[in-house]
C-alpha cells in the first residue's frame, strides 16, 4: 500500500494542484498556538506534504505539521497536525473552534495559547468550545451557530474524532489527529469553507 505522502502526491497530480514535500512557512494561526514557548512562537513553523490548490473561489492547501500544537498537563501530546487551510474574501475577526464528541472535553479543554481571547464552553448547550476576539461575540456567534449546533453531525460525516478550526486575518485553517487519510483534507475544506462564508456574510450585513 502506498505511503500516505504518496497518496496524497498521487491525489495532487490527479486533480491538477501542485505538491511539495517540505517548506518552511511564517507563523500563522495554528504555528501561534504551538506547545512551543512564547520566545519561539514567532519562528518559522515546518510543513511536510503540502499540496496547494483551489476550493471552489478559494486558494486551499493541505499539509501536516510535524510539532504537536497542543500540550498536556503531563505530556505532549500530538493533535490537529493534519490541516487544511482557505484563503478568506474578507478580513476576519480571530477566533477559534474546538468541535468536539463529549461535552465535558469541550468544558475543560485547555487553549492558554489564546491569550486576550474570551471562551465561550458549550454554546447553545452544543459540545464545543469557542475562543473569540473580544467585543466581536456578538457577531459571531450567531454566524457560527448551525456550525456549533451540528457538530455531531460533521464529526461523524468526517473523522469522528475532533476539530480546530482558526479563522482571522485573511485565512480559515482546519486541523484534525493524524489517523486521517487524504481525502479527509477536501472534508476539512469544506468545513473551513462553511465557517469562512458565514463569518463573510455576518461582516458584509454587519456594514
Amino acid at each position: 500500500m502506498a505511503s500516505f505522502s504518496d497518496q496524497r502526491r498521487d491525489w495532487a497530480r490527479r486533480n491538477g494542484w501542485s505538491y511539495e514535500e517540505q517548506r518552511t512557512i511564517e507563523p500563522d494561526l495554528f504555528g501561534q498556538l504551538s506547545w512551543r514557548g512564547p520566545g519561539e512562537r514567532d519562528q518559522t513553523v515546518t510543513v511536510v506534504g503540502e499540496m496547494r490548490g483551489r476550493y471552489g473561489t478559494r486558494d486551499a492547501f493541505a499539509h501536516d505539521r510535524p510539532l504537536p500544537l497542543l500540550r498536556a498537563e503531563v505530556r505532549a501530546q500530538i493533535s490537529f497536525g493534519r490541516i487544511s487551510g482557505l484563503s478568506t474574501h474578507a478580513e476576519l475577526p480571530f477566533g477559534f473552534i474546538l468541535l468536539e464528541r463529549h461535552g465535558l472535553h469541550a468544558s475543560i479543554y485547555p487553549l492558554p495559547w489564546a491569550e486576550g481571547l474570551t471562551a465561550v464552553r458549550r454554546p447553545f448547550g452544543t459540545t464545543t468550545a469557542v475562543w473569540v476576539q473580544p467585543g466581536t461575540e456578538d457577531l459571531v456567534m450567531p454566524a457560527l451557530g448551525p456550525v456549533l449546533q451540528n457538530a455531531k453531525q460533521i464529526l461523524a460525516s468526517g473523522s469522528d474524532r475532533r476539530y480546530l478550526v482558526g479563522f482571522g486575518g485573511g485565512q480559515v485553517l482546519v486541523g484534525e489527529p493524524f489517523e486521517s487519510d487524504p481525502e479527509a483534507a477536501l472534508y476539512r475544506m469544506a468545513l473551513g469553507d462553511d465557517v469562512a462564508t458565514r463569518l463573510e456574510r455576518a461582516l458584509l450585513n454587519a456594514t
